[in-house]
């Protein structure tokens, strides 16, 4: 029996040893809450067939690379973000949460998710957010122990891109 458990273990660490570095980012069907006041985050997940969160996420699935998700949503998309990005490669980053945000405030609200398994300060991604022009836009993001907070304008559908380990 322990010969079966050691080759089980063996067979696992080899096949993590092998699985591409974006993998190991959980898959953005949710799992962050809000610890704002004025805010409400509803998970991809959650939000039903119709959302505008569900068509972000039906957008990006099948994408092979970030760059090809970006441009599925919308065209010349990853060029604004490479630009903001600088140095680091728009395809480090995958997507870690898409939903919809509701900010019964009046204004730009600070916006905090949290309960994110994997996330700490080091952690380096950006936030996409639809505007009211229809279009995407990119916004800066700072992490803590588990934890994303950016300012949105209004209520919206976001995506939480994070960086992954690049593989070696």
């Amino acid at each position: 029996m322990k010969k079966i458990l050691s080759a089980v273990a063996a067979a696992a660490l080899a096949a993590s040893m092998v699985m591409p570095a974006w993998a190991a980012v959980a898959s953005p069907f949710g799992g962050a809450e809000t610890e704002t006041p004025d805010v409400t985050y509803t998970t991809q997940g959650q939000t039903g067939e119709t959302s505008q969160a569900t068509e972000a996420f039906e957008t990006i699935q099948d994408a092979e690379t970030t760059q090809e998700g970006l441009e599925a949503l919308e065209l010349g998309l990853t060029a604004g973000v490479q630009a903001e990005l600088g140095a680091a490669d728009v395809n480090e980053y995958r997507a870690r949460e898409i939903g919809e945000v509701s900010i019964s405030a009046e204004g730009a609200a600070p916006v905090t998710l949290s309960n994110l398994s994997g996330v700490t300060a080091a952690t380096e991604g950006f936030v996409m957010y639809l505007g009211s022009d229809g279009l995407w836009h990119y916004l800066p993001v700072t992490f803590g122990d588990r934890s994303a907070t950016f300012t949105l304008p209004y209520s919206t559908t976001i995506i939480l891109y994070v960086r992954v380990a690049v593989a070696q």
